[in-house]
């Protein structure tokens, strides 16, 4: 808090960062893995190719496990450069979907492939590059 002299300049609570009652049992939900998102990290870009997508998209239309407040687990993650990342994010979730379409793309059967492979950065790479054939 900041006085002058007697003076309060402002009723600022000292505000600790809370977790959430639920935190623990949010990160050991079925399809949760910090593992996982590392690995998908290190993949290329689903969108564009670039060789180290560097973050993890979580999947928002069809997938059925989202709520207020709550991402999809990491199982329906793709690997995305920041660029294609922030793009997707601006279309936003009832247009997802069609964004991924329009750039060849299909996110929920690549997202399920690459958390069928996951533990295994060669074949994830495979399956990316799999995708991106069928795609083309």
């Amino acid at each position: 808090m900041t006085y002058l002299g007697e003076k309060k300049l402002a009723n600022f609570r000292n505000r600790e960062p809370k977790e959430h009652k639920n935190s623990e049992a949010y990160k050991q939900r079925p399809g949760m893995s910090d593992k996982h998102l590392a690995l998908i990290r290190r993949l290329p870009c689903c969108v564009c190719g670039k060789s180290y997508a560097g973050e993890a998209h979580h999947l928002k239309s069809g997938i059925g496990e989202r709520g207020m407040g709550i991402r999809t687990t990491d199982r329906w993650t793709v690997p995305m450069c920041h660029n294609d990342h922030m793009e997707v994010e601006r279309a936003g979730s009832k247009r997802e979907t069609e964004w991924f379409k329009k750039r060849g793309v299909f996110p929920t059967l690549l997202a399920l492939d690459l958390w069928t492979n996951t533990g295994d950065e060669a074949r994830m790479r495979r399956v990316l590059a799999a995708h991106k054939e069928v795609a083309s």
